[in-house]
């Protein structure tokens, strides 16, 4: 029975975690084509970070190993012109989605505090409405670091991933496979890790409430 309810716990953990991100959709929808354009952007400018160790690998091997001036400055320039895009993109990035997910937070501000006001007044006796505006507050500016940070970076982070462990591969393989070895125990680490987390956050969280 014990066992049973321990593998019930992560699903409905899962399910919890879900319902919690739907309920931001009808905040973000209006900005959806704004954060999928960032992200899309955030993962043209990881490519580039990708391609220059590429470009320092034929600078050493081309132009620094054959004593070729030139080409040394061109790969030079190259590495310039990668770096001065990638930066550019980032800041294109965090100017395409700051104005909206401004507007977003206000958005549930606003619904917070028309919810506030709706409530009775036997809830502000359980919680006083000073503590509540603060607890409120900090944890949409949570969630708004959330949509701007984590939410955009995670398929980033995804697509980074697999394409650097394919041109790993595809340059030294014995690298590659060492590189899949140790993503191995990450991998079967962090759900154990995540679901620890998760528990001693709602402790925590659940000893705050007066």
């Amino acid at each position: 029975m014990a066992d049973t309810v321990a593998r019930q716990r992560p699903a409905a953990s899962r399910r919890f975690a879900v319902r919690s991100l739907l309920r931001l959709w009808p905040y973000v929808r209006p900005v959806r084509r704004q954060l999928i354009s960032a992200s899309l952007l955030a993962i043209v400018a990881s490519c580039l970070g990708l391609a220059l160790p590429l470009v320092l690998k034929w600078m050493v091997d081309g132009p620094v190993r054959d004593g070729d001036t030139a080409g040394v400055w061109l790969g030079g320039g190259l590495l310039l012109l990668l770096g001065a895009a990638e930066a550019g993109i980032f800041g294109v990035r965090r100017r395409l989605v700051a104005r909206p997910l401004a507007a977003v937070e206000a958005s549930m501000r606003e619904a917070f505090l028309r919810h506030i006001q709706q409530l009775p007044l036997s809830a502000h006796d359980r919680w006083p409405p000073g503590q509540l505006l603060s607890r409120g507050t900090a944890d949409l500016q949570s969630i708004h670091v959330f949509l701007a940070v984590p939410l955009t970076f995670l398929p980033v982070n995804v697509v980074t991933l697999l394409v650097g462990c394919v041109l790993l591969l595809a340059q030294q393989w014995l690298l590659g496979l060492v590189f899949l070895a140790s993503a191995l125990p990450l991998l079967a680490l962090g759900p154990f890790l995540e679901s620890r987390y998760a528990r001693a956050s709602r402790q925590c969280a659940s000893r705050t409430v007066i």
